[in-house]
């Protein structure tokens, strides 16, 4: 990660580069978030894409103001209205189920880093190997389950 530079299209950008075993680059692309769970390529960046012009959301904004507006003037807390508009794409059904796989791949990643050997310096391991920290965060309540029962 480097915080100091931005990529040149828009500032919630990724680069991503594949090396091979000597460090010569095999691949690289980048990639960037253009709101509305949209990730375009670089040579996409700025180009319509059919779905997004031919569906018209009941609640439209370009910006986090405008979305923070449009809660405060349909009284809808950010979730909700969010959720409003995913209904123009799909049914609520499809888009529980890929919030949870990205919770999943999430959390996933959460439990890896706790496993990792030293990931918490000064955090002391538990009888069964587990970092101490990590019994805390597993009894947390779960986004998983919170969320399924919803509908």
């Amino acid at each position: 990660m480097h915080r100091d530079q931005r990529l040149p299209l828009h500032t919630n950008g990724m680069r991503f580069t594949a090396l091979d075993a000597a460090g010569a680059v095999l691949h690289a692309e980048e990639c960037y978030s253009v709101g509305g769970g949209f990730v375009v390529r670089a040579a996409e960046f700025g180009r319509e894409t059919a779905a997004r012009t031919a569906t018209t959301l009941p609640h439209p904004f370009e910006s986090a103001r405008e979305l923070l507006q449009a809660c405060r003037d349909h009284g809808l807390d950010l979730h909700e209205l969010m959720l409003a508009n995913e209904r123009a794409f799909r049914p609520d059904a499809e888009t529980n189920a890929a919030l949870l796989r990205i919770w999943s791949v999430m959390n996933d990643c959460i439990e890896r880093g706790f496993r990792a050997t030293d990931c918490c310096r000064g955090c002391s391991r538990s009888g069964d190997g587990r970092h101490a920290c990590t019994a805390s965060w597993s009894k947390r309540p779960s986004i998983a389950r919170s969320t399924s029962s919803t509908g």
